[in-house]
């Protein structure tokens, strides 16, 4: 987005214009409606980087538990569906930790 003042690049969350501070909120009534928001895009995106870090770490440490979810492939060369599972367990995983971290550490006071 851009400025319709300066024209310069803003982000879609800033409040206002980093370069010329115009703000981007029309009515003060509407701030509130504003930082929440932007509270709940910031744990959207830390959210999605805890499930990006969960997915990689999930192949990883799972089957360092001795837990297998379905039965090892026996032909060489097959799809791990272990790793496919520990991947989309840890995803998971990452991705509701991270989204409850953000709204938490995020919330408006």
């Amino acid at each position: 987005m851009k400025c319709p003042r300066c024209l310069a690049v803003c982000l879609d969350d800033d409040p206002q214009c980093p370069s010329c501070r115009m703000s981007f909120v029309a009515d003060p009534v509407e701030l509130p409606v504003a930082r929440a928001a932007r509270r709940s895009r910031y744990a959207a995106r830390l959210g999605l980087v805890s499930l990006a870090v969960g997915g990689g770490l999930g192949p990883l440490v799972g089957p360092l538990t001795g837990l297998t979810i379905v039965k090892p492939p026996s032909a060489p060369g097959a799809l791990d569906l272990n790793s496919l599972l520990w991947g989309g367990l840890g995803g998971a995983i990452g991705l509701a930790l991270g989204y409850g971290l953000g709204m938490a550490v995020f919330r408006s006071k």
